[in-house]
């Protein structure tokens, strides 16, 4: 009975994705051959197409084998985080992005605890961060985190992760929160009227009226509005940058996936070749023989006309007389 394809190719992604990235590919190679020689040709092709984990990856997918909880937790607070931001709940967000901080500095601890690695490169315990980072607000990230099959680090491409916290403040009457927004710069003297925070619309407020409060809320306005545009400079750049790097890396990855595939069909082919050559030798080993038969065909057959040849002229002589 044929193995079944799906359980071949489960069992080589359990094993290539829990095992070190130095490895991958001699082991993806003995899989491949294992798969073929059992008879499961369409697993031994999707096994010879996954891809090796960059080393971030690896740890993240360690950490979700051996301490499932732990991203059990990130999950959690992942459902908690995309639900505050549906519904723009300034004061829980607060609060779950010092969670958030707190949750994201202990996994990335104990993922390269778990991966043995205890002195990362900054770039790679960067990754680390960005991935469990973006598992928080992208579901399908999520899902690839906690069944510990990453490929390569993911990033949150969304104005609250990355860079700056996402700045929420609530209005002052009963309406949502909203973003704070900088404030328009206006020529000295001639201060501009700020809306009542209090109404959707109506009639602008002097400016003798602002209270130290609203004129200090809205120096803290403009101040993370500052900070928020330099973050999300610095955080492009950033990710321009790790792009670049992902992108090599997969260059990287491609050639070596075909490599695999190329030597994998050659070693096929010389497989086949020693059979042909075999079953050759044997042919020839045949040929040999059959002729050593008509050989001997032939010299039976030569003494047997003779003998008769011998007898024919006994009875003639014999007659004669």
């Amino acid at each position: 009975m044929p193995p079944d394809s799906d359980e071949l190719l489960a069992s080589a992604v359990d094993e290539l994705y829990g095992a070190d990235p130095e490895k991958f590919m001699e082991r993806r190679t003995e899989l491949v051959k294992q798969a073929r020689a059992a008879g499961g040709a369409a697993a031994a092709k999707q096994i010879a197409t996954l891809r090796k984990p960059t080393r971030s990856a690896y740890a993240i997918n360690v950490l979700a084998r051996t301490d499932p909880a732990a991203i059990g937790r990130l999950l959690d607070l992942g459902e908690q985080w995309r639900a505050a931001e549906r519904t723009v709940d300034a004061t829980q967000i607060r609060d779950l992005t010092r969670s958030r901080r707190r949750l994201i500095d202990e996994l990335t601890r104990a993922a390269f605890a778990a991966a043995d690695e205890p002195d990362p490169s900054s770039s790679v315990r960067d990754e680390v961060v960005a991935t469990l980072t973006a598992a928080l607000s992208d579901e399908s990230v999520a899902d690839d985190v906690e069944r510990g099959v990453l490929v390569k680090p993911a990033r949150w491409e969304g104005f609250g992760f990355g860079g700056p916290e996402l700045s929420l403040v609530p209005t002052t009457g009963d309406g949502p929160a909203t973003a704070a927004r900088p404030a328009r710069e206006r020529p000295a003297g001639r201060p501009g009227a700020r809306p009542d925070p209090g109404r959707a619309a109506g009639p602008s407020t002097p400016p003798a009226r602002l209270s130290p409060a609203e004129r200090r809320a809205a120096r803290e306005a403009e101040q993370q509005a500052q900070a928020a545009r330099a973050a999300q400079a610095e955080q492009e750049a950033a990710q321009a940058r790790t792009a670049a790097l992902a992108d090599a890396r997969r260059a990287v990855d491609e050639s070596e996936d075909n490599l695999v595939l190329a030597t994998d069909e050659e070693q096929a082919r010389v497989d086949r070749v020693r059979e042909l050559e075999e079953e050759l030798a044997g042919a020839r080993k045949a040929v040999d023989e059959a002729r050593r038969q008509v050989r001997r065909a032939e010299i039976a057959q030569r003494r047997a006309q003779d003998a008769v040849h011998r007898l024919e002229r006994a009875d003639a002589n014999d007659r004669a007389h």
